[in-house]
């Protein structure tokens, strides 16, 4: 079969499929004629003509594949609009909507239009546990549909070392951050702190003195920082659809040790003391003993990076779930 990708991002750059084996398959990448701005907090309507003109474009091509042809979206949005237009054509392809995770779960007419679409996909690739049951009940589809598979990122090598001269913790990210609760924490404790992320995650809030905030970094900048700082902290709220996962995986695949809220988003990859540190959601003082703990233990920060790398090699790199993907479109490429 030919799967035709599209993605809200660039995925030539040896994405999950350039890993499959099976000769099966053949994948062709639609890519994207715009720029994805990930810390906006909602897609505007600019975004969303993006997306639709992205299905588009591809569409003919899907529709004209002299071999049997299926879709992987790579973000809800795309995978909406081609559920739509799959509906809109009563196309029976298959439909993949890779790396699903939907931040607010939207009640009213975004429901039913979401419900609508996305009655079309045929498996949606979630990177919790949890959340199959959430968006199953959420879109009033069978549980069968959704497939957990863990997130995941390109293997990355370690090109810088620990910051011991001018140490500082690190803590990276927008969407469904507590950085109200990291700051409380950071007031009380003299460590040197660096946070990156869009400027409406920390609107209003006091920065204390030891904290200073960094925006529109680029990827290559926050990967050094992220392998160069003491600690990485991941505070999150604690919601029904997980966030979190991009930065601990990065962080683990920087080698670092990582501490972060126990959450819908971090259960499934964290094992608590063996390859990082959870700390209950909303617990100030637990936060604040977790991360005055690691800052004062080498021993300690060095076992937890060292496990953390492993297990980010092991189960969270692109080749590692490729035979997931696989076995997904096996199944898929069976039934048809």
């Amino acid at each position: 079969m030919n799967w035709f990708v599209l993605s809200l991002f660039r995925t030539a750059d040896r994405w999950i499929p350039s890993f499959v084996q099976s000769p099966v398959h053949r994948f062709v990448t639609i890519e994207p004629t715009y720029s994805h701005d990930r810390s906006r907090p909602r897609a505007t309507l600019a975004d969303w003509r993006d997306y639709f003109f992205h299905v588009l474009r591809a569409w003919p091509r899907i529709v004209s594949s002299r071999q049997p042809s299926g879709i992987i979206t790579v973000f809800p949005q795309l995978a909406l609009v081609a559920g739509l237009l799959k509906r809109l054509t009563f196309s029976k392809r298959p439909l993949v909507a890779w790396m699903f995770n939907i931040g607010n779960l939207r009640e009213g007419m975004q429901l039913r239009v979401a419900r609508f679409g996305y009655a079309a996909v045929d498996r949606f690739v979630v990177h919790s546990t949890h959340e199959i049951e959430v968006y199953s009940r959420w879109l009033n589809l069978p549980m069968e549909r959704f497939v957990f598979v863990p997130l995941s990122v390109a293997e990355k090598p370690i090109t810088e070392v620990e910051d011991v001269e001018s140490p500082f913790l690190l803590s990276m990210g927008t969407p469904n951050r507590d950085y109200a609760l990291l700051l409380k924490v950071l007031t009380d404790l003299p460590y040197r702190t660096l946070i990156v992320a869009a400027p409406h995650a920390l609107q209003g809030l006091p920065i204390p003195p030891n904290v200073q905030v960094r925006a529109g970094l680029s990827e290559d900048a926050c990967r050094e920082l992220c392998q160069r700082a003491r600690v990485s902290i991941v505070p999150l709220q604690d919601l029904q659809t997980a966030a979190g996962q991009v930065t601990v995986v990065e962080a683990m695949m920087s080698g670092r040790p990582v501490i972060s809220t126990r959450s819908v988003g971090t259960v499934d990859y964290v094992e608590p003391d063996v390859d990082g540190v959870l700390v209950t959601a909303e617990d100030v003082d637990a936060m604040r003993c977790q991360i005055d703990r690691l800052w004062n233990d080498a021993p300690k920060r060095e076992a937890l990076a060292v496990a953390a790398r492993r297990s980010a090699l092991d189960k969270y790199t692109f080749r590692a779930v490729s035979r997931r993907l696989e076995t997904i479109l096996n199944g898929l490429a069976a039934n048809r």
